[in-house]
């Protein structure tokens, strides 16, 4: 995982056009992260997670949209949290495809100018899926791992959203899964 998330990262980069300096102090920061020591797949699903994350960004921004979504439904699969990709998945067809506007508010009004454009709320977007191509439909494949993740744990303990229901009993110390104090892990900086 480790492996596979430098190099996707690198091509990530690449993608942009970072030039070489850029690239190389970025990867650096990324490996000497205080918690980078968990892309060797000590004991966790988070560097396989992001190895997937990022694997499904190169491919959905090469075109590749149902590998993004094999990818993202991957991804899904190992943390909950990767719903988040197939949210990005759908944005990100509906922009190349030119369904989706935003206000570009003059950049000299600041950010008095670009709330008043929209930017404060989803007011001013406007999306449309009429040039969506069929191979846009890829991205709906990402769904697929947190399905099967919930019939994992439907099986094993007779609740589809067992993950969700043990955040929001308490036995973690804080709130339910729609709880800001969840969110916020308030009951780890408790004295």
């Amino acid at each position: 995982s480790g492996l596979a998330t430098t190099l996707l990262f690198w091509r990530w980069m690449l993608d942009r056009g970072l030039d070489l300096r850029t690239r190389r102090t970025a990867l650096a920061l990324l490996l000497t992260f205080p918690y980078a020591f968990l892309l060797a797949g000590v004991a966790y699903s988070d560097p396989l997670f992001v190895a997937l994350g990022l694997g499904t960004g190169v491919l959905a921004e090469s075109g590749h949209w149902g590998w993004a979504g094999l990818g993202a439904g991957a991804a899904t699969g190992t943390r909950a949290m990767g719903l988040a990709l197939v949210a990005y998945l759908v944005v990100l067809a509906l922009d190349r495809s030119g369904g989706l506007t935003v206000p570009d508010p003059d950049p000299a009004s600041g950010v008095a100018g670009r709330m008043r454009a929209g930017w404060s709320t989803l007011r001013g977007v406007r999306c449309s899926g009429r040039g969506l191509r069929p191979a846009h439909l890829g991205v709906l494949l990402s769904v697929w791992g947190i399905a099967a993740y919930a019939v994992y744990l439907w099986r094993l303990t007779g609740d589809p959203v067992a993950v969700w229901s043990a955040q929001g009993s308490g036995g973690y110390g804080h709130g339910g899964v729609l709880d800001l104090r969840t969110w916020l892990k308030a009951s780890f900086v408790r004295s």
